[in-house]
């Protein structure tokens, strides 16, 4: 009966062979599709060497321009172009579509089946009895079933998640270009500010020259040459003052827009258009409440934030059910050759997952009270700008009759002057009347158009005409840009 015993020895010695060659060969295929590291460590000086060399005439960022149908050197630099440079150059937004690139990796992660499994054993009978080979190899395939839909839960959850980083690319985008409105009005307020001062001290030398004319012949006193000459020497202090806010201004325009402030030394920007206070004024305020919903992009954000909590609601409700694991299997059994099946519960949720489920559901709740916060903010802003634009257009309603009022006795006072019936001193009193109502109605008027500026902000869009097309803040600036009607 040797020939039976020499199979059974053949099979026994050629199976664990196999067995070994089919798992070198899984873990070779396992190992060669796997990734390399490669390092990519952070070049600080070139970091440095790339902002000093920021230029508003970088042929990129006009091709960027460009896409948006912009073009500053024809129509001249607006503030929604130096908003768009902000964005070719922010470090911010380059950091939030990062995120969202992460974001998108997770929803591939997120789809992973669990992976096969295969496990191996190997024994040895040290009783010696029976003959029998004295060495036993068993191998199995282990297959995880996942129940109660967790897979579809974790991709909802990683959906939900990419969703709150597209919402935060339109958040950082809405900031920056928001942030270089502001630094605009406040480098045209500036500027205003200047030319008036400017004025006012053209005047006040004028009515000084008048003045010491006047007090040789004895018709004025001393009393009115000191009086002029501190109002002269306040208006040098402040234009000094007005100089150094317009430098400021220049400075703070520069850091918004993410270039070094001599970039924005001889760049004349274009002042600001109509205030949207006249045009907001005109709309049911209902109607303004249902755009700052849709539009503000932190109302986005919260809401983006709560569909991600919901989806953790969700996965921990999955988490309650536990995983099934099959495992088909050989055994050669001291030479006997036999199969196997494994059944396996990996976890056995005994607590039914009831502590992570509680805490996933108190976060929506958090969550969906900082939707309320975040509105409730919003819907505060847009009623502050609409007051903020009733009393503006007050002031310039009041300052547009003071100016009227003031231009009128000029233009009778230089009627008479032609007549001979008044002198030239009356007319230098009334030309710097006229000058300083003219400083007050462009004071009005710029707080009217920051105001119209604050109640946009609120409302979440950004108003010009014609219409912005504003890049997808989403893409890379030097890549192809997708175009939008309107600001995210």
């Amino acid at each position: 009966m040797p020939r039976p015993h020499r199979v059974i020895l053949q099979d026994r010695r050629s199976a664990p062979t196999a067995l070994s060659a089919v798992s070198v060969l899984s873990l070779l295929s396992v190992l060669s599709a796997c990734a390399s590291y490669q390092a990519a460590p952070v070049d600080q000086s070139s970091l440095t060497a790339a902002y000093n060399a920021r230029r508003l005439d970088d042929p990129g960022l006009h091709g960027y321009l460009a896409s948006a149908g912009l073009d500053p050197a024809t129509t001249g630099w607006q503030a929604r172009d130096l908003a768009l440079a902000a964005w070719y150059w922010s470090p911010s937004l380059d950091r939030a579509r990062a995120a969202r690139t992460e974001a998108i990796a997770g929803q591939i992660t997120a789809g992973y089946r669990p992976q096969p499994g295969l496990s191996a054993a190997v024994e040895k009978d040290y009783s010696g009895g029976g003959g029998e080979p004295p060495w036993g190899v068993s191998g199995t395939l282990s297959f995880t079933f996942e129940l109660g839909g967790k897979r579809g839960a974790r991709m909802a959850r990683a959906q939900a998640r990419t969703f709150l980083a597209e919402e935060e690319v339109s958040l950082v985008a809405w900031q920056e270009a928001t942030d270089v409105r502001r630094s605009a009005d406040r480098l045209a307020s500036a500027e205003f500010r200047l030319g008036d001062v400017r004025a006012e001290l053209s005047a006040l030398r004028t009515l000084d020259s008048v003045l010491k004319a006047r007090y040789r012949e004895g018709v004025v006193t001393r009393a009115d040459l000191a009086q002029n000459e501190a109002e002269l020497q306040g208006a040098l202090v402040e234009r000094g003052l007005a100089q150094r806010e317009l430098r400021d201004a220049v400075s703070g325009m520069a850091a918004s827009v993410g270039v070094v402030p001599g970039q924005l030394d001889t760049l004349k920007v274009a002042p600001p258009g109509e205030s949207w206070c006249t045009a907001a004024s005109a709309l049911p305020r209902d109607s303004l409440q249902s755009l700052v919903v849709r539009s503000r992009p932190e109302v986005g954000v919260a809401l983006a934030a709560y569909s991600v909590t919901e989806a953790d609601v969700r996965l921990q409700i999955a988490n309650q059910y536990p995983d099934i694991t099959l495992g088909p299997g050989l055994f050669f059994d001291h030479g006997i050759n036999k199969w196997t099946v494994l059944f396996a519960l990996p976890t056995i949720p005994f607590h039914r997952n009831r502590g992570p489920i509680a805490e996933a559901e108190a976060r929506r709740g958090v969550a969906a009270a900082q939707v309320a916060v975040v509105q409730d903010s919003a819907l505060a802003d847009l009623d502050t700008g609409l007051e903020r634009c009733a009393v503006s257009s007050a002031l310039r309603a009041s300052a547009d009759s003071l100016f009227d009022l003031i231009r009128e006795r000029a233009d009778r006072a230089q009627a008479a002057y032609d007549r001979g019936e008044t002198s030239r001193l009356e007319l230098a009193f009334l030309d710097l009347a006229r000058v300083r109502a003219e400083r007050t109605r462009h004071a009005a008027d710029q707080q009217r158009r920051e105001a119209g500026t604050l109640l946009e902000q609120a409302a979440g869009v950004w108003r010009s005409d014609p219409p912005a097309r504003w890049p997808n803040p989403a893409n890379e600036p030097r890549g192809t840009t997708l175009l939008k009607d309107t600001l995210p």
